[in-house]
């Protein structure tokens, strides 16, 4: 019953980021931010010292050149997205870069055709941190062939490709 409550919430959560993520280059000025989480403004205020901060940076070291969707426990989202976060609050081009190399690498190792060998719980925790993530490093701007081309055109896709064991895609969860 928890595991259920969770899948739905997440799936929930996912198909929000994910359709905002859709229509944030269309609708940027309607939304009031340059950003579909977070204002740079509000980045711009959080600390960069204390003990959260040196979490971030913890996971910001970790490897993150092989993300998982058939791994549910495969932290590479969550690291993407720690780099992601140092990038937006410090410029640090070396994390946006990381990122966008992560996020290349996601393409590469789970194109949409292979949709079937990923798990349902596995790609809904992870496709909204790489989007967040997108997000946060601006990829529109900061390698805008890949994002147009590429990232996108996944993620639009990436709702509907069905998940292994015929557990159904991330907007059908969402929906049962």
């Amino acid at each position: 019953m928890v595991v259920t409550k969770l899948k739905y919430v997440l799936g929930c959560m996912i198909l929000i980021v994910c359709s905002l993520f859709s229509v944030q280059g269309a609708n940027a000025a309607a939304l009031g931010s340059n950003g579909i989480w977070m204002s740079k403004e509000e980045i711009n205020k959080l600390p960069i010292t204390g003990a959260a901060w040196d979490n971030l940076v913890d996971d910001a070291q970790n490897a993150t050149g092989n993300p998982n969707l058939a791994d549910q426990m495969d932290a590479t989202d969550t690291n993407t997205l720690a780099k992601a976060l140092i990038y937006a609050r410090t410029g640090n081009q070396v994390y946006a870069n990381e990122v966008v190399n992560t996020l290349q690498r996601l393409l590469e190792l789970h194109p949409i055709s292979n949709s079937l060998q990923w798990t349902g719980l596995g790609t809904v925790r992870a496709v909204g941190a790489y989007v967040i993530s997108a997000d946060l490093i601006d990829l529109k701007n900061y390698a805008p062939e890949f994002d147009a081309n590429q990232f996108r055109p996944w993620v639009d896709k990436v709702r509907f490709a069905m998940t292994e064991g015929g557990r159904g895609s991330i907007v059908s969860l969402h929906e049962r």
